[in-house]
């Protein structure tokens, strides 16, 4: 899955500070025709990949709204159920179902109907009451809302443009989930049956070989199966089925380069689970006893195997050796937060702008975590690349970290 001049590569910009890294980042979907095969996940470029998204000019860096070791409320937003912290935007969701984002909106991803930053949360207009929204793991300016209808709404950066407003996509209804990774949406109906859109580099819409590689209409994956929820990586997808079995697909940690799955797989030596959680270059999941697993890129320790350095992959699921009784796992870039049963959360891996909440904001990284400061009755998190965002029991959002 890795290369020796991949590893050279993502060392020296993990490394950069988040204002030099941003801005690289923001420009990768507008000069995706000059990376054709870009997966992300250790393969170098090797195809045509993330085509089909309009040559719109990349977003301007947008300044970190938040920038603290602390968690910081967010003022204005109350009664928070839900939210989702991305690259440069972020969303929450109020008890009423209303939808709120700030940060970058150059390509419409906040929705108000604008394409003005904000610094503090905007109103999504006209979007219908919603349960959950999802932003994407990537360099990519699209949000999307499940409805209280079962309805999919998404806003910003599509495929044929850009939508400054939500509108309801592919007619799709009754999905009862919904996620988006680096390029790739997927929505999961209540019969079970899973739809996937956007790109299909290295095989992520698990729709087999010699699959054209973008789809601007939903396909499903092959095999048949019947799904129970669905979980998208940046460069790849996982699902549980109605049997229980665990499949991903696409570029995953365990795949040796050039190699990558193109239709759904399960996944050796994986305990069973009662919750998965994918982040951009590592994903986690927790087992029937409470403990946490992570597999991926550990370069900053945020897998939690205990070792670190340049172009450190772990290929198969490790468990952390010091986090116990998790509720939930959020993997953010380079970093790892774990809400704990007692209702604090605790974070290890990068540290270099303050994700781990402690106080500090340092370049120490590890497996041995750090429990956020001044944080408890915890009930929801969510990290983004450089940001963690968590809910209390009263409904406020807390955030920390730079975002």
């Amino acid at each position: 899955m890795t290369t020796p001049w991949m590893d050279i590569i993502r060392g020296a910009w993990q490394r950069l500070p988040v204002g030099a890294v941003l801005p690289i980042l923001t420009a990768l979907p507008a000069l995706a025709f000059l990376l054709p095969g870009w997966a992300g996940c250790g393969h170098p470029p090797g195809g045509v990949a993330d085509a089909g998204l309009d040559a719109a000019p990349a977003c301007p860096h947008y300044d970190a709204v938040i920038d603290s070791p602390v968690p910081v409320r967010i003022e204005g937003l109350e009664d928070v159920v839900d939210v989702a912290a991305g690259w440069e935007h972020h969303c929450a969701v109020s008890g009423s179902g209303e939808v709120y984002c700030w940060g970058s909106n150059c390509l419409g991803a906040l929705g108000d109907g604008t394409t003005t930053d904000s610094a503090t949360p905007v109103l999504v207009a006209g979007l219908p009451p919603a349960e959950r929204v999802v932003v994407p793991r990537g360099g990519w300016w699209v949000s999307c809302a499940l409805t209280v209808d079962k309805e999919v709404w998404c806003w910003g950066q599509g495929y044929e443009g850009f939508d400054k407003a939500p509108k309801h996509v592919y007619d799709l209804r009754s999905i009862m989930d919904i996620d988006i990774g680096a390029f790739h949406i997927c929505a999961l109906d209540v019969n079970g049956i899973l739809q996937c859109w956007g790109s299909n580099s290295s095989g992520r819409l698990g729709i087999g070989e010699d699959a054209p590689l973008f789809f601007t209409s939903p396909v499903e994956p092959n095999g048949g199966h019947r799904f129970l929820s669905v979980y998208c990586s940046s460069f790849h997808t996982c699902a549980i089925t109605t049997e229980g079995s665990f499949l991903c697909w696409g570029d995953t940690p365990e795949t040796e380069y050039p190699g990558y799955r193109v239709v759904p797989e399960p996944v050796d030596n994986v305990p069973p689970i009662t919750g998965f959680y994918p982040g951009f270059y590592h994903d986690c999941l927790i087992d029937m006893e409470a403990n946490v697993w992570c597999w991926g890129y550990n370069d900053f320790g945020q897998v939690g195997s205990g070792e670190t350095g340049l172009g450190e992959l772990r290929t198969r699921f490790v468990q952390h050796p010091y986090v116990v009784d998790a509720s939930q796992v959020a993997p953010g870039a380079f970093s790892t937060c774990a809400l704990l049963q007692d209702g604090t959360v605790s974070c290890w891996g990068d540290d270099n702008h303050g994700q781990r909440g402690d106080g500090e904001s340092n370049d120490e990284l590890g497996n041995t975590p750090s429990q956020v400061v001044d944080l408890e009755d915890v009930v929801r998190i969510s990290a983004g690349a450089f940001l963690v965002c968590a809910i209390t029991a009263d409904g406020a959002l807390w955030c920390w970290g730079q975002g």
